[in-house]
């Protein structure tokens, strides 16, 4: 730590030169109420100061661990430092830059007039219809070779291949020695989109272990143009929340750890940055054994597998033990032998599903020994300072006040008042929510609406999207129509709809097979209307009866 000479702030050295900056003092507090005041909530400053107190006190045993490592800051209750973040192949990229190079070896045989042109376009295939970035596959590699040797005509065969190699290096040469370089005018740019994509590359980002309420209470606030949102986040009025409390839960509790990820380019306060990526570790009183949640948003297990290993480095070495973990069992993967929810808490509990957490402990422990790790604790109203067990509310005295906030206008609703969304998950104000007669529910003002012909009503675009097999056009005017239970509406025979209008105006119905058809394509008998299947039996029918 160090006084940073621009600016006169305290400053961590991260290592090649980069520098974070915190201002002189601890300002934590005040970023937890600005966070909760932007968003409406009311709060009292001896509320909040309990929630740290508290914290403070719950997570003394994890603090005394994290603070031996050299970029723990005092003041923020956590660790901070640079990262590399290993990015996967992208295999979107790879299968579309493989079927473009299929087309380009077929466009080059045609114009070379190739007598057999599948052996290289094998060749591409094998060389970008693979994911890892060298070549490893025997098989595939004796193909190549051989391809290669019997083309080379192109020279094709100074490309003979091993198992090691670079597989964009090869894809280049490959595309060079048949001239698809010069042939196609976005090459390039296909290409170079292609080694990207292929080889994984390290991404920087500062990331932070911590045991703050701040950086709990703002542990689902997503980083991007779109940011993600989990039900942690507190921002009702733009996510339900359902869990919102959770994060002031996990502050309070003595086994949670938070570590999340920052984009390196940003120059203010961690605390208030947007997290790329975020993950709770949960560890025993003994320090003997821990257990992953899922890490937000991505969720995958190459993504669970970074965060594990930067957060067992930097463990073993607060701990100065030996950075040997060892994954527990399929056997062992049985969730409330060693975690459960504390009472009251209200953290969403990731752990209870199976693809979601890993269990850990040091490589020879005694398992039988292992106490069990309590996850969450009853957390605090921001305004009261009282304990409480909503886990859709940090402020309980809105609930126990009997009345909620709306969520659109911001206005504070009498219990009896309320009109609640089982599509959204909320209630709101009798002045921004309506009944929706085909939902049999109420939806907000705001919602995206269209007008449904065949049931004289407007219906919120995100029920229909999330109902669509109950909603169509019909295929004559494109008007919206209910297709669900007892609603009225043509369908011919190919399954097309129609409203009530188009379907008497441009449909008939067959006497013989009882199916709708265009009337256009229909034969007249007699007054009757006949598709044309059955118009032809009909006659041969008459005809029979004549002849008889």
């Amino acid at each position: 730590m160090f006084i940073d000479e621009f600016t006169g702030f305290k400053a961590i050295d991260l290592g090649g030169g980069a520098r974070m900056v915190f201002p002189d003092g601890d300002n934590s507090i005040q970023n937890f109420e600005s966070y909760i005041g932007d968003m409406g909530w009311q709060y009292t400053r001896s509320a909040i100061e309990k929630i740290f107190e508290v914290n403070y006190r719950q997570k003394a045993n994890i603090r005394n661990v994290l603070k031996n490592h050299p970029n723990y800051v005092e003041e923020k209750r956590g660790i901070v430092f640079k990262a590399d973040f290993i990015r996967n192949v992208d295999t979107y990229k790879t299968s579309a830059f493989c079927n473009w190079l299929d087309r380009a070896v077929n466009k080059i045989a045609d114009e070379r007039d190739f007598f057999d042109r599948f052996p290289l376009i094998d060749a591409a295939y094998l060389l970008t219809g693979y994911t890892s970035q060298f070549l490893e596959d025997f098989y595939a590699i004796e193909r190549l070779n051989k391809t290669f040797a019997e083309y080379s005509v192109y020279g094709l065969q100074k490309l003979h291949v091993h198992a090691g190699q670079k597989r964009s290096r090869i894809v280049g040469k490959f595309c060079k020695m048949l001239g698809i370089d010069t042939a196609f005018p976005d090459y390039k740019q296909r290409y170079d989109s292609y080694c990207e994509a292929v080889n994984p590359f390290k991404i920087p980002r500062f990331t932070v272990i911590s045991t703050n309420p701040t950086d709990f209470l703002r542990m689902s606030d997503g980083a991007g143009d779109n940011p993600w949102r989990s039900c942690h986040n507190p921002n009702k009025e733009t996510f339900s929340g359902c869990n919102c409390s959770g994060g002031i839960s996990h502050a309070l509790d003595t086994s949670s750890i938070i570590m999340y990820t920052v984009a390196p380019d940003y120059n203010g306060d961690l605390q208030c940055a947007g997290k790329v990526d975020r993950c709770i570790f949960f560890v025993d009183e003994d320090l003997q054994h821990f257990v992953q949640s899922k890490v937000y948003p991505d969720g995958s297990e190459s993504k669970s597998n970074e965060f594990r290993e930067i957060f067992q480095t930097v463990w073993s070495q607060c701990t100065g033990e030996l950075n040997l973990w060892t994954k527990a069992k399929d056997s062992e993967q049985h969730y409330w032998e060693y975690i459960e929810l504390g009472e009251n808490a209200t953290v969403y509990p990731d752990f209870e599903s199976s693809d979601r957490r890993v269990h850990f402990y040091p490589s020879g422990a005694d398992k039988d020994s292992f106490k069990k790790i309590i996850a969450g604790a009853e957390p605090i109203c921001v305004e009261c300072g009282c304990r409480h067990d909503i886990a859709d509310e940090i402020n309980c005295c809105h609930f126990f006040r009997g009345g909620h906030i709306c969520p659109n206008c911001g206005e504070r609703i009498d219990e009896d008042d309320e009109r609640w969304s089982d599509y959204h998950d909320e209630g709101g104000c009798v002045n921004c929510m309506h009944w929706v007669d085909v939902a049999q529910d109420y939806f907000f003002n705001r919602d995206d609406e269209a007008y449904v012909q065949n049931i004289r009503e407007y219906v919120p675009t995100c029920y229909m999207d999330y109902h669509d097999d109950d909603f169509a056009r019909c295929y004559e005017c494109d008007a919206w129509l209910y297709i669900g239970r007892d609603a009225d509406y043509y369908c011919d025979s190919d399954g097309e709809i129609y409203c009530e209008y188009c379907g008497s105006h441009y449909l008939s119905y067959c006497e013989d097979c009882g199916e709708y058809y265009r009337t256009e394509d229909m034969v007249e008998i007699d007054g009757e209307y006949y598709c044309e299947w059955c118009a032809e039996g009909h006659k041969k029918s008459a005809e029979e009866t004549e002849v008889a």
